[in-house]
């Protein structure tokens, strides 16, 4: 269902480190426009500023200092419950400040000298990162099934292309007919940029419904655009300043709007009556809710969702009566979610009603939606997440992640009572369903992926209950010598905390070997476990990876992720240290030899975890990290963060929230000691973690270095526990590295570009080895 998968990542955001290719067909489709929500529901946003002219004249400096900076200090408070909290870098959230480019430049500059020492391995790393990037474009399928045709992509100039074939074609290579070619929409628009966001075929496949995103971040613009034609008269419609998209017949479509990056209105277009202004059919008055529309898998209805973090309200518009009047199915009810799919005249609800805080199955008849005529189907089944439902003739599909390891339960439509799952895989860390457009189909596409093993398609087939790997010629080859092993570490409160460990088998575990810590834990969303080949680097060069799944992520169940928010938020910091030090009892590292990378939220537990126990870690990579929670908290006017008091808090309104957020956030929390060795990254065009948050928390580390002791205590474990010669650099200096990297584009998510992507990876890379004294040869 893909209303419930995307609905899920509406309210729960998640951190993505790159965006994933966007060049593929329905398969992928569901993701891009996953993509799309998380955006919208991540972290925070900065007052976009116009910030080219200033670039360009601060960075055009060719001069080079290996002297860290040192920012200016202002006296400036937050006040708020009776405090006063000094805040001496508070100017650096206004952006008209021209030392704020000053800083930035000489930040930008002092990396670049730091580094420059590494640029050899850097240039090796980066050719180990490119001969594993064949992986990326050889994994999964790429092409899918929709009623006559099936659709497919290849490579343009700079955008993808989309084809068709017929599939009842006698010819011995089909006629191929192109459907969109994303370099022609981006010239005959002018878009510097053109990501397609979401792209839906119509339900006659006859027109597709895209967004773009173009030349600013979080800035769509929808096209309706007549299959077959392959000229300016091609794009029948244009949508500007649009979120999402949907189908309710051939000829009318429901889209939506935003306001300061939260989707809000829905409005109605009918294709071709250019005498008909759109009319605004919805609109979301609470600021805590976020709209989407999607349409069940029999497209009988498309639904109208509104969702915050915890709390559900759906209405149904029928097909039948494309111009009639949405029908509201249950009215909202604090603390209650509720996703809806269609079958048979029924409709189905993936619901945390009556306490189910890991959501059951219900159902009622279509005609009668009222709360008490909702019968259970399947009961909820605690410490398992639904990651998405999906409705057959044969029967309902839930995909899951059952104590965090993906899981597929069948539940036939006519005997719920006979209910099944079945075994996948023991190497799957990943599930990701696959576009299944019909419900008349016998076969349940989808796709599983781990850390170590690119993602590989799957079919199961409902009727002979038998799973189908699905491979092709150019099935991506991974070396079979990486092992995995699922721990489990015991946090401060006696909570078991599940680890996933990645290495090659002929890794020794006697605390010498490099170790590389990925954390979130937050949003309801998994540790992101896709397979990215660049890891591969790290694994062949015998590191040890570990993903840790502490509370606040979702990999146990919604339980799980309530007790790592709100003022359960330092639970999330206790599994993180718990974990680290669990993997150095077992052998697998030691201090001296630790990293951990975060992004976003998860930057913010790696900060944490840096002031409460720096110990643990010889260096660290926060990327974009959201470590001034309790400014951004504070703020109403930045974008989205009224719909972030569910996750964090609302401290101006709360003395309690504001003193527990002001008791954990990284930035307010610095204090003089020895740190681990830090790259932190910060993006000009971010509008979720405001560029100056990175900033701010830099700053105050340095302003806070010269009260710090070159020698720490850890400092000569880290040297003998490596035990290894070629370590030649001083390991104190490298203890209180410092870097800051500012990007001028590729917002929170990163950039499109494969090279760009690659040769931010050697960087991150050639950052850990000089931070750890690995040698650079």
């Amino acid at each position: 269902m893909k209303s419930i998968r995307s609905l899920r990542f509406l309210h729960n955001g998640a951190t993505i480190g790159r965006l994933v290719d966007y060049s593929s067909w329905f398969g992928r489709q569901g993701n891009r426009y996953h993509q799309a929500h998380v955006r919208s529901s991540l972290l925070f946003s900065a007052r976009r500023c116009q910030i080219r002219g200033r670039w360009e004249r601060y960075c055009s400096s060719s001069s080079v200092t290996a002297q860290p900076p040192t920012a200016k200090r202002k006296e400036e408070y937050i006040c708020a419950h009776g405090h006063r909290i000094e805040d001496p870098y508070r100017w650096m959230q206004r952006a008209e400040d021209k030392d704020v480019w000053k800083y930035i430049e000489e930040e930008n500059t002092y990396t670049s000298s730091v580094m420059k020492e590494a640029s050899e391995l850097q240039e090796q790393l980066l050719d180990e990162v490119e001969n594993w990037s064949n992986l990326d474009a050889v994994c999964g399928d790429d092409f899918e099934v929709v009623g006559n045709y099936v659709y497919y992509t290849k490579s343009g100039n700079d955008y993808p292309v989309y084809c068709r074939s017929p599939l009842d074609s006698d010819e011995e290579i089909p006629p191929e007919e192109i459907v969109l070619d994303v370099n022609h929409l981006a010239d005959t628009f002018g878009y510097q940029q053109a990501r397609v966001s979401v792209l839906k075929l119509s339900p006659g496949a006859t027109h597709l419904a895209i967004t773009v995103e173009t030349d600013t971040a979080d800035s769509y613009v929808g096209h309706i655009v007549k299959v077959g034609v392959q000229d300016e008269s091609m794009y029948l419609d244009t949508i500007w300043d649009i979120f999402n998209i949907e189908w309710v017949t051939s000829d009318v479509i429901l889209y939506t709007k935003a306001h300061n990056l939260r989707a809000c209105q829905v409005w109605r277009c009918v294709i071709g009556q250019t005498d008909k202004t759109d009319e605004l059919l919805y609109e979301e008055n609470d600021d805590r809710f976020f709209v989407d529309v999607s349409h069940t898998k029999d497209r009988k209805f498309v639904t109208i969702n509104s969702n915050s973090k915890t709390t559900s309200e759906v209405r149904v518009l029928s097909s039948s009566s494309p111009m009639g009047e949405p029908q509201l199915v249950q009215a909202r009810m604090e603390g209650m979610e509720y996703y809806v799919e269609h079958h048979d005249g029924k409709f189905y609800f993936l619901t945390n009603h009556g306490g189910a805080t890991d959501y059951k199955l219900m159902c009622t008849p279509a005609d009668t939606t009222l709360l008490s005529d909702w019968r259970e189907v399947v009961p909820a089944r605690p410490g398992g997440r639904v990651v998405d439902m999906d409705m057959f003739h044969q029967g309902c599909v839930l995909a899951e992640k059952r104590g965090g390891v993906p899981a597929i339960t069948v539940v036939p439509t006519d005997r719920a009572k006979d209910t099944y799952s079945f075994k996948l895989p023991t190497w799957a860390c990943v599930i990701k369903p696959g576009a299944n457009t019909t419900a008349d189909t016998s076969g349940y596409r989808f796709s599983l992926s781990s850390p170590i093993h690119p993602e590989v398609e799957f079919e199961f087939h409902l009727p002979s209950k038998q799973l189908w790997k699905q491979t092709t010629e150019d099935s991506p080859v991974v070396p079979d010598h990486y092992v995995m092993h699922r721990l489990m570490a015991t946090s401060q409160d006696g909570t078991s905390v599940p680890l996933t460990v990645f290495h090659k088998k002929d890794v020794v575990p006697v605390g010498k070997n490099p170790l590389l810590v990925y954390a979130y834990g937050a949003y309801g969303e998994d540790v992101n476990m896709n397979f990215r080949p660049e890891r591969l680097v790290l694994l062949e060069r015998g590191w040890v990876l570990a993903f840790c799944h502490v509370r606040g992520g979702g990999e146990l169940g919604r339980q799980w992720y309530h007790n790592g928010r709100l003022l359960n938020k330092e639970q999330s910091f206790q599994d993180l240290e718990s974990c680290i030090a669990h993997l150095h009892g077992a052998g697998y590292s030691s201090p001296g030899l630790t990293a951990a990378c975060g992004t976003s939220a998860g930057g913010m537990a790696v900060a944490a975890l840096s002031n409460r126990s720096p110990d643990l870690l010889a260096a660290a990579v926060m990327k974009v990290p959201f470590v001034d929670v309790l400014s951004v908290m504070l703020d109403r006017s930045l974008p989205l963060t009224a719909q972030e008091f569910q996750e964090w808090g609302d401290p101006a309104a709360h003395p309690d929230v504001f003193n527990y957020i002001k008791s954990y956030c990284p930035y307010h929390n610095i204090k003089p000691q020895s740190y681990p060795a830090m790259l932190v990254t910060a993006a000009l065009d971010d509008t979720r973690v405001p560029y100056w948050s990175p900033l701010k928390y830099v700053a105050k580390l340095r302003g806070l270095q010269q009260l710090t002791s070159p020698q720490s205590s850890n400092n000569q474990d880290r040297m003998t526990s490596t035990n290894q010669t070629e370590h030649s650099n001083d390991m104190n200096i490298h203890r209180n590295l410092l870097i800051l990297q500012v990007h001028e584009k590729g917002g929170h998510f990163g950039h499109d570009s494969h090279a760009v992507d690659s040769e931010q990876d050697a960087f991150e890379y050639a950052f850990l080895y000089k931070a750890l004294g690995l040698s650079m040869s």
